[in-house]
C-alpha cells in the first residue's frame, strides 16, 4: 500500500509500535503461490514456466525457513500435520452453535476477523454448512514459506507457510428444516484445500494461526464448493484478515 502513497500521506502515516498498538495480522497474504497439481511437458513453454515458478518458490521458502528458524523453535517434520489437526479442529468447533468452548478454539486457531465471519456464515439458520471429516488421501506437506515486514520502519516480521492438505470431507449446504439443498451427509468428497498459515516472529507468545486459503491450480471446481467456499476465505477476498 505504501508504494500508492505520497509523500505527504506516507509522514501521516502512524507508528504504530510507538503507539503501543498490537497488531493482529498484516490484513492480506504475502504469496499466492501454490504447485501445479498436473505439470506440462518440460520442452514445452508452459512446462517451463511452471518449473521455473517452481525453482523461485523454492528459493523464497528456503530463505524464510532460515528466518523463521532464527526467531522461533520450528519443525518441519511435524508443522504440516499439526495444521491439518488445527483446520480440523477449527471445522468442528463452526459446527457448535452459541458454545464458549469452540468460540475460544477459533480465536486461538484462526485470525479474529476471519473466525468472526465463518461463525456468522456457518451458524446462520437459513443456510446451513454441515461439515465432517472422512479421511487423509495423502500426508499433508508444508509447499511454500514467506516471511513479511510490517510498519514504516519494518519492525514488525511476519512468517506464513501455505500447507497442503488432500482429504476426503463430507460436505453438505441445508436449509432451516434440514432439507438438503446440495452435497451429501454420507458420501465422503475428495477435497484439495491449501491453507495458509501466521505468525508473529516479533512476539514470543504468538501462536501459529489460519489466516486464509489459496485455491489448487488445474483442477475443475464443484458447484458445491462455489457455494460453501467460504469455509475458509480465498486470498481475493479482502475482508478475510483485518488491514
Amino acid at each position: 500500500m505504501s508504494g500508492y502513497m505520497s509523500k505527504s500521506e506516507k509522514k501521516m502515516t502512524p507508528d504504530f509500535s510507538e503507539m503501543g498498538i498490537h497488531v493482529e495480522s498484516p490484513g492480506s497474504i504475502f504469496s499466492d503461490y501454490v504447485p501445479y497439481e498436473k505439470k506440462a511437458p518440460f520442452f514445452m513453454p508452459l512446462g517451463a514456466k511452471q518449473r521455473w515458478e517452481a525453482f523461485r518458490a523454492f528459493l523464497s521458502s528456503t530463505y524464510s525457513f532460515v528466518k523463521i528458524r532464527k526467531r522461533i523453535d520450528f519443525e518441519t517434520s511435524t508443522f504440516a500435520r499439526e495444521v491439518q489437526k488445527q483446520f480440523i479442529d477449527t471445522n468442528k468447533a463452526l459446527q457448535l452453535e452459541n458454545s464458549k468452548v469452540a468460540d475460544r478454539i477459533l480465536e486461538e486457531k484462526m485470525v479474529l476477523v476471519l473466525g468472526h465471519r465463518l461463525k456468522t456464515r456457518f451458524r446462520d439458520p437459513a443456510k446451513k454448512v454441515y461439515w465432517r471429516f472422512g479421511a487423509e488421501l495423502s500426508r499433508p506437506r508444508i509447499v511454500h514459506a514467506r516471511v513479511g515486514a510490517m510498519g514504516e520502519k519494518k519492525e514488525a516480521s511476519w512468517a506464513q507457510i501455505t500447507v497442503r492438505l488432500h482429504t476426503q470431507q463430507m460436505i453438505a449446504l441445508t436449509d432451516r428444516y434440514d432439507r438438503l439443498i446440495s452435497g451429501s451427509k454420507k458420501t465422503p468428497k475428495e477435497m484439495l484445500d491449501f491453507i495458509v498459515m501466521e505468525r508473529n516472529l516479533g512476539d514470543p507468545y504468538s501462536q501459529w494461526r489460519i489466516c486464509g486459503k489459496l485455491e489448487p491450480r488445474g483442477l475443475a471446481r464443484d458447484s458445491l464448493a462455489r457455494k460453501i467456499q467460504n469455509k475458509l476465505p480465498a486470498r481475493g477476498d479482502k475482508k478475510t484478515c483485518p488491514g
